[in-house]
């Protein structure tokens, strides 16, 4: 092996370490606005100071410091929405509380003596939309909105999975709280749509029927077949059991009149022999030699 070769190969091998390095001192966590979030940072002994930072455009804001055994707030931001857990050795994470919008970015925990440390850690945010469609009859036309969200979103719609091109939505984002309202009208709307809302990371489909009226009575077309239609067969089926419940007494009653004629034919059918017509037809000496047996 040759010099150059030991030298690429020590040089591969020094990025290689400083890049896991540096993934190893960057994590993301991710959380909702309203909740509390704890950013992770691991010391060691090294807890001589620390400073907790976020960088923010062009400045870079003081979240939490600790030195000389003392907290002091950071910006005004930040003040009484921090706790440090110090107490704990080899832990120098932070909690921030009643997480923002404005909370979202980079943030870096530092610690000094003997030896300056420091790892990032970036802070995602994300807020629901509530979501919901409404038609409009007056217009005809159906109308999605999605308010109270972030990140920023999109509307489109789409009917039996095809999406329908050309139609625009607005946003519109709150001044104070950073979220997003998004809202999507569809003219000319016929059956029905789907609106669709896209977010990073997730798409929430809203299922927009359009009512049509009846022009006659101005009453819904869908609900007006529905009743008609269950008791029809409520009619036929009370028919039928009516139908067979005639025809079993029917067939009961010719039965019990049948038996009862059998019955009187036997005792006057002429064409069997009584056993008084059997008797008298045999001698009165065998048969009464036959009786003695019998007996």
């Amino acid at each position: 092996m040759t010099r150059c070769t030991v030298m690429w190969l020590r040089i591969v091998t020094f990025l290689t370490g400083l890049l896991i390095g540096c993934l190893a001192n960057q994590s993301t966590v991710q959380t909702f606005v309203g909740m509390n979030v704890l950013l992770p940072c691991s010391c060691g002994e090294n807890r001589g100071r620390i400073v907790w930072e976020t960088k923010k455009k062009t400045e870079t804001l003081v979240c939490h410091e600790y030195t000389a055994d003392k907290d002091s707030a950071g910006d005004p931001q930040f003040t009484n929405r921090t706790h440090l857990f110090r107490s704990e050795t080899g832990n120098c994470s932070l909690q921030l509380f009643g997480v923002t919008v404005a909370d979202e970015g980079q943030y870096t925990c530092s610690t000094f003596k003997p030896y300056r440390t420091h790892q990032t850690i970036n802070l995602t945010v994300m807020a629901n939309y509530a979501a919901s469609c409404t038609n409009k009859s007056s217009s005809g036309e159906l109308v999605c909105e999605a308010s109270g969200g972030y990140p920023k979103g999109k509307i489109y719609w789409q009917r039996d999975g095809q999406r329908i091109p050309s139609v625009p939505f607005s946003s519109h984002r709150d001044a104070s709280s950073l979220l997003y309202n998004l809202t999507s009208n569809l003219k000319e709307s016929r059956g029905y749509a789907e609106c669709v809302l896209q977010i990073p990371g997730q798409t929430i489909t809203i299922n927009c029927s359009e009512i049509t009226n009846s022009p006659s009575t101005g009453e819904h077309n869908v609900t007006i077949g529905v009743p008609i239609g269950v008791i029809f067969i409520i009619l036929i089926a009370a028919l039928a059991v009516c139908v067979l419940h005639v025809y079993c007494r029917k067939r009961k009653t010719m039965e019990g009149t049948g038996g009862a004629g059998s019955g009187n034919g036997n005792e006057t059918d002429g064409t069997e022999e009584s056993p008084l017509q059997e008797v008298e037809g045999k001698d009165p000496v065998q048969t009464e030699f036959t009786n003695e047996r019998e007996t």
